[in-house]
């Protein structure tokens, strides 16, 4: 009786012991994936927080290329303020045909406002005739062009007729462009040409004397 007795309590300690074991593991289990699972988590919040640092670092960032630079020597001998008032007509055309169907006409009046620079961007050719400096001007160019900072341009009227809803928009902003061009403001190099020669033979006597005024100065202009 005592030794069934003794098995069946070393049977229950045994049990026991192996339960508690048990215990021991899933608690250890447990705690080693708290552990990892916060590592975890953490690992992909910092992982998110950089990335998303990452991205907003990039949407800030801005690149330059130069592509050339080029050494001018350029000198302005007249500025004029100009007032440019320009007038553009779109209408729709019968198909195949170059006649334009009634009433379909969109008109755009702008008004711009800026400032053109003419001058030389070379070199003037000195050459020394005893008392008498010789100077040759290159041909004049236009040096460039600076929109009016306050109002550069303005639409006057911008209005169509009956039919125009289906004749293409006047696009303002390319007109813009190309009034402003080099190409455009060609023209008032003629029409400045005496102010231009004038300007030139004054400021280069002026540099000539300044150092010596001696000096005899003829100034002639390239064709």
């Amino acid at each position: 009786m005592f030794e069934l007795a003794n098995k069946k309590r070393s049977s229950k300690r045994s049990s026991l012991q192996k339960t508690k074991i048990i215990l021991i593991i899933v608690v250890v289990s447990f705690i080693a994936g708290l552990l990892i699972g916060g590592y975890w988590a953490r690992s992909m919040y910092v992982a998110g927080q950089s990335s998303s640092t990452k991205i907003y670092q990039t949407e800030r960032d801005s690149y330059t290329s130069i592509k050339s630079l080029e050494k001018v020597h350029e000198v302005v001998f007249v500025t004029a303020g100009i007032q440019d008032v320009e007038r553009r007509v779109n209408s729709t055309k019968l198909l195949w045909t170059k006649l334009n169907i009634p009433l379909s006409k969109k008109q755009v009046i702008l008004i711009l406002n800026y400032e053109a620079k003419f001058g030389i961007d070379k070199s003037v050719q000195l050459q020394k005739d005893g008392n008498t400096i010789h100077v040759t001007v290159p041909k004049f160019k236009v040096i460039g062009v600076k929109p009016d900072e306050k109002i550069a341009y303005q639409v006057f009227d911008s209005s169509g007729q009956l039919l125009s809803g289906s004749t293409k928009d006047i696009d303002t902003g390319k007109v813009v462009v190309e009034q402003l061009s080099t190409k455009k403001q060609e023209k008032y190099l003629k029409h400045y040409d005496k102010l231009l020669k004038e300007s030139a033979t004054n400021y280069y006597q002026s540099v000539i004397h300044a150092i010596d005024k001696k000096y005899q100065v003829k100034v002639t202009f390239a064709k």
